[in-house]
């Protein structure tokens, strides 16, 4: 009998906008990807937006309102 892998997931798979990608769960192994490779992730979209993945940094974003706001854009 043969083990069948799945291809390892890249950052251009990732689309955290896709719903269907949360329907089995939570896709760990694509948050962890993100937190290994890119923990500042530039999602493309429109308009695009910037995914934070590690929890310090997740913290430290959200206590500092003035440096990491969106307010510009909204």
């Amino acid at each position: 009998m043969t083990a069948t892998r799945t291809p390892a997931m890249r950052l251009e798979d990732v689309d955290l906008l896709d719903p269907d990608v949360f329907l089995p769960g939570v896709p760990h192994d694509m948050f962890a990807l993100l937190r290994r490779e890119a923990p500042v992730f530039r999602h493309r979209g429109d308009p695009p937006f910037w995914a934070v993945t590690r929890y310090r940094d997740v913290v430290a974003v959200s206590r500092d309102f003035a440096t990491f706001s969106s307010y510009r854009r909204g």
